[in-house]
């Protein structure tokens, strides 16, 4: 596939039969297009624009267009990533590649109130077109190693009729480095794509240099694959450790780790896209300690890292718990106002609402129970939460990694927390 479509002359990209709308938005993208360089005043061409589409029509269109099952595919990612040109057809209506991305870059999205699948979902169609943008950028450059926080939002919030095409549909653009297997495990393809990423990331240096990443995108990348793991973001029929992805358990909440929105970024092939998802929290600090994989019981991969285990939860509730006291003992902790509030819809969906021995709240992915630990992994923007699970041989404790979540403190949140604390952090496994 990688020859074929590098190779190719021109790629068509078949959407679908066309409706009226897609035939006057392949219309209205045209004629933008050339009054790009027309001298006509800027007036005029809106004036001329408005006559084939007015602006709630153009943005319906390009939501209708969004919606079609392409761009949910997987396979079709690399069949655009790897090509030289591409023709987007709507029936007999044809537009480029680069106008598209054009178009629905320069088109404002409705604002929508509360969660919203279209925009607030990793993967959305709008953040598809701003990844592919960035990889046909990378791969016109001969950048084969696709950042592999890309990969993640872009393969979990596919469709592919076998569970093997989550990775192998990137095979040539990545740091895939065997023959696609169908025969092979998904368990073990999983694990080990997980594991040459972070080996990659962290010790060759060839990778960092090749994409210009600094040491906070080795960081953002090392990071994105906690934070799209956890036993509450795993389909229970994987036996796995529980820091690996789970490649076919689909997005279904607003992340905490990032942004959704789509940051298009046209004509560079270095890091500037990944600097726009990255969120506002630093909880974590911006200097990674341990951060290792090591050989588990029975043939699986544990992850060995440096965390901040601070709190645990004491109450679950479906409704915002009213503010509780600290427990005796524990040191208060700031519960100013942050960027999102506990009753933010895009927060809340699919979380239920917790509280912690320290008295402060805070939301997380539905299945945490009381006992469950809070804690701060060095280098990670947002805490995660943590479920007890017995001691290594060498003494470090064990645990098994659930989710990212957020807490209504800004101590945490911003890292005064860690700077605080510091000395606490110690090495843990995640198994």
């Amino acid at each position: 596939m990688k020859h074929i479509y590098s190779q190719a002359k021109e790629v068509n990209v078949w959407l679908g039969e066309e409706d009226d709308r897609s035939k006057k938005l392949c219309e209205y993208a045209k004629k933008m297009r050339r009054g790009e360089d027309s001298p006509r005043s800027t007036f005029t061409r809106k004036s001329t624009m408005s006559r084939i589409m007015s602006q709630r029509q153009l943005e319906d269109a390009i939501q209708s267009l969004l919606q079609r099952p392409w761009f949910q595919r997987v396979w079709v990612i690399p069949e655009v990533a790897l090509a030289r040109f591409s023709v987007v057809a709507c029936g007999s209506s044809l537009i480029s590649w680069d106008n598209l991305v054009r178009l629905v870059r320069d088109t404002p999205l409705p604002q929508a109130k509360g969660f919203d699948k279209q925009t607030h979902l990793l993967g959305n169609a709008r953040q598809r077109i701003a990844i592919l943008t960035q990889m046909i950028a990378s791969q016109r450059k001969g950048l084969l190693h696709t950042d592999i926080t890309q990969l993640l939002i872009l393969a979990k919030s596919s469709q592919a009729t076998d569970s093997h095409d989550k990775v192998y549909a990137f095979y040539g653009m990545t740091l895939l480095t065997t023959v696609p297997d169908y025969t092979r495990p998904e368990e073990r393809l999983f694990v080990d794509f997980a594991h040459h990423y972070v080996n990659s990331i962290i010790y060759d240096d060839y990778y960092s240099r090749f994409h210009g990443l600094s040491e906070q995108r080795r960081l953002q990348q090392l990071m994105s694959i906690i934070y799209s793991a956890g036993k509450l973001h795993q389909h229970h029929h994987y036996h796995f450790a529980l820091w690996v992805p789970d490649w076919t358990y689909a997005w279904y909440q607003a992340p905490l780790w990032c942004r959704t929105e789509s940051n298009i970024v046209t004509g560079t092939v270095r890091d500037e896209w990944s600097a726009g998802i990255r969120c506002d929290y630093r909880a974590g600090g911006d200097k990674l300690e341990t951060f290792e994989v090591m050989d588990g019981a029975h043939g699986t991969h544990w992850l060995h890292l440096s965390a901040l285990i601070f709190d645990v939860i004491i109450e679950i509730s479906e409704t915002t718990p009213a503010q509780a006291p600290a427990a005796e003992g524990s040191s208060p902790l700031s519960l100013t106002s942050l960027t999102i509030t506990m009753d933010s819809p895009t927060l809340t969906y699919g979380r239920d609402f917790f509280q912690t021995s320290r008295g402060i709240p805070g939301v997380a992915s539905r299945g945490t129970v009381p006992g469950d630990a809070v804690a701060i992994l060095l280098g990670g923007d947002v805490p995660v939460l943590l479920r007890p699970a017995g001691k290594h041989d060498n003494g470090l404790d064990m645990y098994e990694l659930l989710c990212e979540c957020f807490v209504q403190s800004a101590d945490v949140m911003n890292g005064d927390l860690l700077r605080t604390d510091w000395t606490l952090g110690k090495d843990i496994i995640l198994v």
